[in-house]
C-alpha cells in the first residue's frame, strides 16, 4: 500500500476489503472515530461482527482499542442505534467515548476529514469526500502526531463524554437492551470457537465487566 507516504482509496469499495487484512496485522493499538449513522448498519453485519471478533483478538493479546462515536448532538436521529452499539463494544473490552458536535472535533484535525483512524502508530487513514465520492486517504507520514491529536481529544471531557454517562439516560427497551446482549454473546462464542475461551481482556478492563449496571 504504502509505495508513496500517502496514498488515496474509495472508502468503501477499496479501503473497506483492505482494512480487513489489515486488523490481523495490528499488534498493539487500534484508535478511531465513527459515524453513529453507521454504527446499527455496519457494525451489526456479518463484515462488522468478523471485524469486532478481531477487536477481541488484538484486547485478548493486551492491545488498546479506543473508539469515539461521533453524533450531531442529542436529537442525532442515529442517537439510540449507535449507543447501543457502543454498549456492545464497551463490554466487550473497547474503550469508547462519544463526541455529540462532530463538527468541532473535525476542525481539531488537520485537513478536517469526516473520520481519523490511526494503526500502531504506524499510520492513519481519514474519509474525505469531495463531489459526493468518499475516499480514504492513508498516510504513512507522521502517524505519532496523528495519535496525540486523538488522544487529546479523546480525553477532553468538554469534547468527548464517556459512554456510560450517555448510555444511563438511553432509555432503552428490553427489545433493544436484549439485542445488544445477544450480540455481545454472539462475538464471544464466536471468538470463543476460533481462539479458545475469552478470558482476558484491554489493560484494566475484564471483559465480562458491563459498563453500567442497567442499559
Amino acid at each position: 500500500v504504502f509505495q508513496q507516504p500517502v496514498v488515496d482509496c474509495d472508502y468503501w469499495s477499496e479501503w473497506f476489503p483492505l482494512l480487513q487484512g489489515i486488523i490481523h496485522q495490528v499488534r498493539h493499538s487500534l484508535y478511531g472515530t465513527v459515524s453513529g449513522a453507521e454504527m446499527h448498519r455496519w457494525w451489526f453485519s456479518r463484515i462488522g461482527t468478523a471485524y469486532m471478533v478481531q477487536n477481541c483478538s488484538l484486547l485478548a493479546s493486551g492491545g488498546d482499542i479506543r473508539r469515539i462515536i461521533l453524533l450531531n448532538g442529542p436529537d442525532d436521529p442515529h442517537r439510540a442505534g449507535a449507543l447501543l452499539h457502543g454498549y456492545v463494544q464497551r463490554a466487550l473490552g473497547v474503550n469508547v467515548r462519544v463526541c455529540e458536535n462532530w463538527e468541532e472535533l473535525r476542525a481539531k484535525i488537520p485537513g478536517n476529514p469526516y473520520y481519523l483512524s490511526i494503526f500502531d502508530e504506524t499510520f492513519s487513514m481519514q474519509m474525505h469526500e469531495s463531489a459526493g465520492h468518499k475516499f480514504a486517504r492513508l498516510s504513512s507520514v507522521n502517524p505519532q502526531v496523528d495519535q496525540e491529536i486523538y488522544n487529546s481529544m479523546f480525553f477532553d471531557t468538554a469534547l468527548c463524554s464517556p459512554l456510560e454517562i450517555l448510555l444511563d439516560s438511553g432509555g432503552f427497551s428490553f427489545e433493544e437492551r436484549a439485542q445488544a446482549e445477544s450480540q455481545i454473546q454472539l462475538i464471544k462464542n464466536i471468538f470463543s470457537t476460533k481462539n479458545g475461551c475469552l478470558s482476558s481482556g484491554p489493560k484494566n478492563t475484564p471483559l465480562d465487566q458491563n459498563p453500567i449496571s442497567k442499559i
